[in-house]
């Protein structure tokens, strides 16, 4: 077991609500206003300890959008309903010259 090394994916690596966070530079903090929070009381096994962690409350992701008329638009992702039941008869336009419909290419 300890010649076992962990692989992260690409997605392991992205930020979700509820992960923990602890600073490199504290002082990024202090500059914003934000306050640790402190926990014990001086003087009392070990003193007080101030920690600089944070939660992510929340996530966000924006996406470019190509639309099949050939404009992009970058939209917030919850705006977007996925599509699931691609078959045969879709068509996704890659470029303005070219589309995909199921096994066929056309070329415009």
């Amino acid at each position: 077991m300890s010649r076992l090394k962990l692989i992260r994916g690409f997605f392991d690596n992205k930020a979700r609500a509820g992960d923990k966070y602890v600073l490199k530079n504290p002082s990024i903090a202090t500059a914003q206003s934000i306050q640790p929070s402190s926990h014990g009381y001086e003087g009392i096994d070990g003193g007080k300890i101030d920690v600089f962690v944070f939660m992510a409350r929340e996530t966000r992701s924006r996406v470019t959008v190509l639309w099949q008329n050939g404009t992009t638009e970058e939209i917030d992702s919850k705006q977007l309903i996925p599509y699931l039941n691609v078959d045969e008869y879709d068509c996704w336009c890659v470029t303005l010259s070219l589309c995909l419909c199921g096994d066929h290419r056309l070329s415009y």
